[in-house]
């Protein structure tokens, strides 16, 4: 019915359009070629993202909304409708163990074949390149290992606040995720979580999250800023490494292991700097305090 509705508004639209604009001598004309050209373009916002030229006529202009509007209608509609259980393999412990579909939005069932859905278990969608947006069921608490790996079309996911922990390489290789919500219940990130997310430009860690893992932010170009809740007891090594537009690490103020200062991460102590921002383009002047220096991209900014 969306789908309906919104292809009779398009083409009232452009019916009002032409009898309105079109020359009232040229309305007769079996020999007039003018033709109604229907254009979609990728900005869902509303019916005036693009002016389409109707015939040959300068005047003759209708504002039409994107192909994304049947696009988007189809999303909605897929993703308000409960995926079939026959598409999930589940094993007695509640975890999803496998993805069978071919959908590109995917709304996991609470249950399947009589079993709570309690968590993504490894490798479940790994490879699953086709996938676009997933809704996960409210009762999960874990997102295991290698769960997303290399879903390379996945721009949208929605995790609940029950999830506890997102295992090693979970989302590695997503290079179209732009930003995701972690859940506030969230204890983990593992190693090469985030991995080469090329996409993300936007993430908050909440506050609860103690571990951050190894490299699991790597190759994350996008991202400007990352903000270290009190939380936080551990922060591997290269957690940030790669990101190249990476300009500032702030940490909470009562954080107990890690502060900042400019924008460069610090031990509490300050003995140690720790990670200096790849996208810091200022020299800096280290403070005497420090006595090692664990990870810097570019030394040569930096001077005890």
């Amino acid at each position: 019915m969306k789908k309906l509705i919104s292809i009779i508004i398009i083409l009232n639209m452009l019916s009002l359009s032409i009898a309105h604009s079109a020359p009232l001598n040229n309305q007769n004309d079996n020999e007039s070629k003018d033709t109604a050209n229907f254009t979609a373009t990728n900005d869902f916002e509303d019916l005036s993202s693009q002016a389409v030229e109707i015939g040959n006529y300068d005047s003759q202009i209708v504002t039409v909304s994107d192909e994304s509007i049947l696009q988007v209608n189809d999303e909605q509609e897929e993703l308000s409708e409960i995926a079939p259980e026959s598409d999930f393999e589940i094993n007695e412990f509640g975890y999803i163990t496998k993805y069978r579909g071919t959908s590109e939005n995917i709304n996991i069932p609470p249950v399947i074949k009589g079993i709570p859905v309690k968590g993504i278990g490894k490798k479940s969608f790994c490879y699953c390149r086709k996938i676009k947006n997933i809704i996960l069921p409210e009762d999960i608490i874990s997102i295991e290992n290698y769960a997303f790996y290399d879903c390379e079309n996945l721009t949208s996911i929605k995790i609940p606040n029950n999830v506890s922990n997102i295992g090693d390489y979970a989302f590695h290789g997503c290079k179209s995720l732009t930003n995701i919500k972690l859940p506030n219940n969230l204890t983990n990130i593992g190693n090469f979580t985030f991995y080469y997310c090329t996409a993300l430009s936007n993430i908050e860690i909440p506050n609860g999250v103690a571990n951050i893992g190894n490299k699991a932010f790597h190759n994350c170009n996008n991202l400007i800023t990352i903000n270290i809740p009190n939380s936080i007891i551990n922060i591997s090594n290269d957690a940030f490494s790669g990101c190249s537009k990476l300009n500032s690490i702030n940490v909470a103020e009562n954080n107990t292991m890690y502060t900042s200062i400019n924008g460069i991460l610090f031990n509490k102590t300050k003995t140690i700097l720790l990670t200096c921002p790849e996208g810091l383009s200022n020299s800096y002047i280290i403070p005497d305090s420090v006595v090692s220096i664990r990870s810097c991209q570019d030394s040569t900014k930096y001077f005890l």
